[in-house]
This record gives structure tokens, sequence and C-alpha cells, in this order.
């Protein structure tokens, strides 16, 4: 009997060691899930096409409005991770510590907007530089791996103060580590295929050409246009999202992205994770419109120009002088971002 009783004994106690090691293995073999706010993105592999063109008769120049899933180019994603929203005036506030922004709801210039939380609109008149520097800071404080560095250097501290100018000795050097679990802007490739709804609308017969929706009579209901924004931008995520539950990938403000652009097109082969023209200087690729011109087509590209100031400078997307009589070089009041994710 008192054997009987350590054998039962012993058995109950192997299988309460057994339930607490299960117990201890499951969470790791369970499949992370995105962060809060975070969509995730499967990748595939698309052929472009015409069915993905868009054209503006005014703007008959083949990179303007045929984006990056050309005829004849293949392109190969891996799956990302994409924020479902673009940065607002708070999450940069919180993370850069000012707020850049020119719609900052002053009364005086008649820019808030009834019913609508301010700090909720989307941040601009942020450089491609800032961007860079938010994607750090962001990453740092989240103990996340950052994916931007200036000569090995990945605290933003360590850089130096942001130009205000166009920098394309180091500033446009940046090296990105697209392995690493940080912050980041999309590539061209990886926004256009979110904005397009992923796997799945890109295998329609007739992508959408709006991000939502293939019906121009409809974009009001998932953009911020010139016809209904009233002369501003407004918050986040008021709009009907796409079918990723992305919103305003059409319209409010336009949002760098990775590449730059050198002007000589794309590549016709096979491309596997496309980053732009490894000629990074000067022209930077902005997408998606806002709410101050028509360019709502997901295939139209924007980039950033240098152009020639009033004083000589050179700058790059100066966006000229606003109401308040400040000039915003390098930026814009028309132009925010939004992050992706590699990896969690």
């Amino acid at each position: 009997m008192i054997r009987s009783f350590f054998y039962k004994k012993c058995c109950l106690s192997v299988c309460l060691l057994f339930l607490i090691f299960i117990s201890c293995k499951a969470p790791s073999s369970r499949p992370k899930l995105p962060p809060k706010d975070f969509v995730k993105v499967e990748g595939s592999r698309i052929i472009g096409g015409k069915q993905f063109y868009y054209p503006y008769p005014d703007n008959p120049l083949e990179w303007d409005y045929f984006g990056v899933f050309i005829e004849n180019r293949e392109v190969i994603l891996d799956t990302f991770y994409m924020c479902n929203h673009e940065v607002t005036q708070k999450e940069y506030l919180d993370i850069v510590g000012k707020n850049p922004s020119f719609f900052t709801g002053d009364t005086t210039q008649k820019k808030v907007v009834e019913g609508e939380i301010q700090e909720n609109r989307p941040v601009e008149c942020v450089s491609w530089y800032d961007a860079l520097v938010y994607c750090n800071l962001l990453s740092i404080k989240e103990g996340l791996k950052p994916c931007y560095s200036f000569d090995q250097k990945i605290n933003p501290s360590e850089w130096g103060e942001v130009p205000a100018v166009h920098d394309k000795n180091k500033w446009d050097l940046v090296e990105c580590d697209f392995d690493a679990n940080g912050y980041r802007l999309p590539t061209e490739a990886e926004w256009e295929y979110a904005a397009r709804d992923g796997k799945d609308g890109v295998l329609l017969a007739e992508p959408n050409k709006f991000s939502g929706t293939n019906d121009e009579t409809l974009l009001e209901d998932f953009a911020w246009t010139p016809s209904n924004s009233n002369d501003r931008t407004h918050e986040v995520m008021k709009k009907k999202p796409n079918e990723l539950g992305l919103y305003d990938m059409s319209g409010n403000v336009w949002e760098w992205t990775w590449d730059a652009f050198s002007g000589t097109g794309f590549p016709k082969n096979d491309v596997l994770n496309p980053k732009g023209s490894p000629y990074r200087a000067v022209k930077r690729v902005y997408r998606g419109g806002c709410w101050k011109k028509n360019y709502l087509g997901i295939a139209f590209r924007g980039i950033s120009m240098e152009e020639t100031c009033a004083d000589g400078s050179r700058v790059a997307h100066s966006s000229g002088n606003h109401s308040d009589g400040k000039s915003y070089k390098l930026s814009g009041y028309t132009v925010g971002f939004r992050v992706v994710r590699s990896r969690l």
C-alpha cells in the first residue's frame, strides 16, 4: 500500500511538471501579433502591367503616374508590418519634442477643424531627414534595433543638427538595415503594394486606382481631397480604410518613402524587395496625394526637387512661403509620413 501511494504521488508530480513545461513553452510557439495600430502585409510576387497605370493627361512623364509595377517588371516583396495611420502631431511631439506642423489649430488662421482632435492630425512640414530621426528615436524608446545609421551611429543625438538645406554629403548617405526590427519608412514598392490592398488587390483584373476604391465618385469616402478638405489637413482615420485596414493612403498628406529616384526608370528584370535608386541624392519619393492637390491616384509619384531659392540657396522640396511668413525648406505642409517594420 505504501509503495502504491508513493507510485501515485510520483506519477502526479511528473504530470504536474509536464503541464508546467507545456504551459511555459506554449506562448513561444504562438505566432506574434502585430503591435497596436499595425497591419500585417503579407508579401507576394507581382507582375507589373498597364492595369496598374493611372495616367493624368497633364503629366505625360512615365515616372509620374505609372508607379513601380510597370509592364514587364517582376517585383517580389517579403511580408512587412505597416502602421494603419499617418504619424500624428502628438506622436511626433512625444518622440521628437517639437511639433513643426503648419496646421496647429491656430484659430486666428481658422485652421481648426470642428469635431476633430487637433493633436491627431498628421504631422507635416517634416523633411525626409526628420522622418529618419523620428524612426530611430521611436525604436530606441521601445527597445528595438534602429534601422538607420550614419557611420554606424544609430542614435540621432550623435548625427548632429537636422539640416535645413539639402545635405548630399552626409544625410543623403544614411544606411538602412532592413533586417532590423525597428521602425522605418516604407519602400516605394511596399507603399504602393499596401495601398493596393496587398496580395489580393494586385491580383485583381482591375486593381484599385485609389486606396480603398476603384470608383472616383466614391473617393471622398476614403480620402481628404481638395473638394472636401476645406483647404486643410484632418484627423487621421476619419475616412474609410482600404481592405487591409489602412487609412488615408490616398489624401490627407503625402507620405515620404525610403526610395531615391534617379530618373532613369526601373530595371525590367526580377527585383526582390526593391529599394529605389542606389544614387541616393537630391530626389526622394513621396506617395499618396494630399488635401491640396488632385493627384490622388495610387500610381502617381511625387519627388522632392532641388530648387534654387531667392537667396541663392539650394533646397529640396521647398514649399515656399506660407501665410504665416515662414519658409518650409526641405519640407512642406502637404507632406508627412507613416512607418513600417520589417519584422516583430
